[in-house]
């Protein structure tokens, strides 16, 4: 993988791995399973169904990837593709649906986090998303998560600029 991944890699990673979750209820349940594992990539289960969509990359690509295959068979919905909503659009709704007042110390600490941290603590919101349909946009999740490391922080900034103008009613979405 390149230091730049773009949208379409992430949206054909998450199509196939959608595919592969919808067709075949063992991988789902396997992938799914992986979440109770601090870090997904630790479960070898997961490798034999991530690993064949993967090029060479790096270790934090690769947990990336894992995370979210896991994720997507956790809390399962219908795969668009299409709107691009940042992370902090989706905490915000959850926010908004719920009386979960550690929404905002989540995000915080989400915010704060870096590498390895930051999965345990997403997949802790997810948990509590699927829990209130709220829908993710695993593409843009991916996508973002790969960034993660960037030195400007630009991911974090976005989500937490997306998370408050959520929460005071404002349109953030992005095309």
């Amino acid at each position: 993988m390149s230091d730049v991944v773009s949208k379409e890699a992430t949206i054909t990673f998450v199509s196939k791995i959608n595919n592969r979750i919808t067709a075949d209820t063992r991988a789902r349940v396997e992938l799914a399973r992986c979440l109770g594992k601090r870090l997904p990539s630790q479960d070898e289960k997961i490798h034999e169904h991530v690993d064949p969509h993967l090029g060479n990359c790096s270790l934090w690509e690769r947990e990336c990837y894992c995370m979210v295959a896991a994720l997507m068979a956790f809390h399962r919905q219908e795969f668009h593709g299409k709107s691009w909503e940042h992370f902090g659009i989706h905490a915000a709704n959850l926010f908004k649906r719920t009386s979960y007042t550690t929404i905002r110390a989540d995000i915080n600490r989400i915010l704060r986090a870096r590498n390895v941290a930051v999965l345990s603590n997403i997949a802790k919101v997810v948990r509590m998303c699927a829990s209130k349909d709220v829908a993710i946009n695993y593409p843009c999740l991916l996508c973002d998560l790969l960034h993660w490391n960037h030195p400007s922080r630009y991911v974090q900034h976005k989500w937490n600029a997306e998370f408050e103008k959520t929460l005071r009613g404002e349109d953030s979405h992005e095309e």
